[in-house]
């Protein structure tokens, strides 16, 4: 149910033409743009504070990382 609820935030806060899907277990992968790396980083965080409100009764450890495609 935790990965299901995680999933429906991340939808909710993609745009048009972004992605998000499962690799495999607890493993997602998501494809969003900005104009900077500071608005990445901005959405990352918001999602972020998203899940921990979900997830007050579980310790879920959140890793993250970008990749920036520049062309």
């Amino acid at each position: 149910r935790l990965l299901v609820a995680l999933t429906h935030i991340v939808e909710k806060d993609l745009r048009p033409g972004e992605l998000c899907g499962r690799i495999y277990g607890d493993h997602f992968v998501a494809l969003i743009s900005g104009e900077n790396l500071a608005e990445i980083k901005a959405r990352i965080s918001q999602c972020n504070e998203k899940f921990r409100q979900i997830a007050d009764r579980y310790i879920i450890i959140m890793s993250y990382g970008i990749y920036p495609v520049e062309d």
